[in-house]
């Protein structure tokens, strides 16, 4: 290749270059399997405490579901290792 050829179509080879990268960039991130592992489980429940704020209200809990007849509520944090165990 002529250097005058290099001096003059610089832009473009650099355009080029970068769709060239991009291309096998792509390419090989649509053949690689990607893994989801769901981060979230059954036993998330288990790290919070809900009580009433009303006294005479009571809050009812079932395993991850919790019922009552306030809406004032507290939702405390009791142990923050199970959020944060893989």
């Amino acid at each position: 290749m002529d250097t005058k050829y290099l001096k003059s179509h610089k832009v473009q080879i650099v355009i080029l270059s970068i769709l060239v990268v991009g291309l096998a960039t792509l390419i090989y991130l649509v053949q690689t399997q990607q893994i989801f592992k769901p981060k979230a489980e059954a036993d998330l429940h288990e790290a919070f405490s809900v009580t009433s704020n009303e006294p005479g209200r009571e809050v009812t809990c079932s395993g991850s579901t919790c019922q009552t007849n306030t809406l004032n509520i507290n939702i405390r944090l009791d142990d923050p290792n199970i959020l944060i165990e893989p």
